[in-house]
């Protein structure tokens, strides 16, 4: 819904799921026939890294961001991140700011404010930046895809890799939320 909201309009949504038992297939074709920017690939792996990897492929866009289930967008983002984008020269990578969200508790927290200067000997100290929270060009993603044979931090390995490639850009702005009550995060 968070996508669907959005003011940016040139979007596509691509969701990637085969494996779902509990009537989220029902839901996904609602959403699939009421709007055709978005597609369901019904990928039955229950490998995370092959399945990003898969919709990567399938990708017409040119910025690439990632949603968990779990996860929401700020109202506007695609909107500033556009227009962000547009503006840097060279930018490939870009990130923000994202909030754990405790519905149970009514609270939200920051989950980490990244640094403003990313950099290797950063990454060493945390992982800062939740996939959540960042965008990419297209293109950069395609030379360094997601470690199929990496079971638990896809994102993290993935950021040492980019890096060598490009520096991420940070933006002082919320990007994206993600809930942590009843999940696998939490």
């Amino acid at each position: 819904q968070s996508v669907l909201n959005q003011n940016y309009k040139d979007w596509e949504l691509i969701i990637v799921d085969g494996n779902s038992t509990d009537g989220t297939h029902a839901i996904i074709e609602k959403y699939c026939k009421a709007d055709e920017r978005i597609t369901w690939l019904k990928y039955s792996s229950t490998n995370f890294s092959a399945k990003v990897n898969y919709a990567l492929g399938v990708a017409r866009g040119g910025v690439i961001g990632y949603m968990g289930f779990d996860d929401y967008y700020e109202q506007g983002i695609f909107a500033k991140v556009v227009n962000f984008l547009e503006n840097c020269k060279g930018c490939d990578w870009v990130y923000g700011n994202s909030y754990n969200v405790y519905p149970y508790r009514k609270n939200k927290l920051l989950f980490i404010k990244p640094p403003k200067k990313y950099s290797y000997q950063a990454l060493f100290l945390s992982n800062f930046v939740g996939l959540q929270n960042c965008f990419f060009d297209k293109q950069v993603l395609s030379l360094a895809k997601f470690e199929e044979n990496n079971k638990y931090s896809q994102d993290y390995e993935l950021w040492f890799r980019l890096i060598k490639i490009c520096n991420p850009v940070y933006i002082n702005t919320i990007i994206s939320y993600n809930t942590q009550d009843n999940n696998l995060s939490s």
